[in-house]
């Protein structure tokens, strides 16, 4: 769903090659933030309630309502944070996972995170005060795909009783996205593959990072594969049956009372946190005002 926006400012590098607050662009529809990648700049701009685009010359703001598109088609996107990409044990319960999903009318889309260019979080926090990372690599689109999306797919295999270097890294750099609860509205769960032990404290600490960014999740699948292969086949099923559960979930915008409340308990830590620390959080602490929720 996109709409054109009209400029009302613009933040001027110099003179956009049009004109600059003669230039109209068309925006897409995202629950609260709206996030574009500029390929000429390779930059990722984010805002709530304002329509922002960056070329190398302008920064446009333009006034108009962001919501999330709850159109006819479900946006699923699964996560594998396996390494071994293809060969991945827990690429075929993500799979299984988005299969499920698509039973019920969503498009799913596989991403696996070993395939692309995430680098360590810096610890800088010019992501909190301006709202962008300083790296340039595929965070960006991985993450303008999490916040298209409807549900969101976490899967890791369990190394070391815990998750993957892949997925960790990416984790990692959402710190601005948990501060600022940027999936809230949204749906996930959880997925793990283990030789033996460390399962149930994968899924957990996945569904929490889930939740962490404001989402709520429906539910998890593991498998202890070590002694025992044929417990894959097993937990693909009950990830398609999870699959389908997540995508209800979406369309009847089922209630998870205990989780909203502790979302929101951490909801309310986060806005304390981002008030205690707002001149130098200065895009977080826009953020929040933005959103009316300081």
């Amino acid at each position: 769903m996109s709409a054109t926006c009209e400029p009302r400012a613009t933040n001027h590098f110099g003179t956009g090659p049009d004109g600059g607050t003669r230039r109209i662009f068309s925006f897409e529809f995202l629950i609260g933030t709206a996030s574009w990648f500029e390929p000429d700049t390779h930059r990722l701009f984010q805002t709530r309630d304002r329509c922002v685009r960056r070329t190398s010359e302008t920064i446009i703001i333009a006034a108009t309502h962001v919501v999330r598109n709850r159109g006819a088609t479900m946006k699923i996107v699964g996560i594998n944070g396996s390494p071994r990409r293809k060969k991945s044990q827990t690429r075929k319960l993500v799979e299984a996972v988005l299969d499920g999903a698509r039973q019920r009318g969503a498009e799913a889309e596989l991403v696996d995170i070993g395939a692309l260019d995430i680098r360590y979080c810096l610890g800088c926090q010019v992501c909190y005060a301006e709202g962008e990372c300083v790296q340039e690599d595929d965070l960006y689109d991985l993450w303008e795909k999490m916040m298209r999306a409807d549900g969101i797919v976490l899967g890791s295999p369990v190394y070391i009783n815990g998750v993957t270097a892949q997925l960790k890294t990416v984790i990692d750099r959402l710190a601005d996205a948990i501060h600022c609860q940027m999936l809230v509205g949204e749906y996930g769960c959880a997925v793990t593959t283990a030789g033996g032990s460390g399962i149930s404290e994968v899924l957990g600490y996945m569904n929490y990072v889930l939740n962490s960014l404001g989402a709520v999740t429906v539910g998890e699948v593991g498998a202890a594969i070590g002694r025992d292969p044929a417990a894959l086949d097993t937990a693909v099923t009950e990830a398609r049956n999870l699959g389908q559960t997540l995508a209800d979930a979406i369309q009847t915008k089922r209630r998870y009372d205990d989780q909203e409340s502790a979302i929101a308990d951490r909801g309310e830590f986060f806005r304390q946190l981002v008030k205690a620390n707002k001149e130098a959080w200065r895009h977080q602490y826009d953020f929040w005002m933005e959103k009316g929720w300081m």
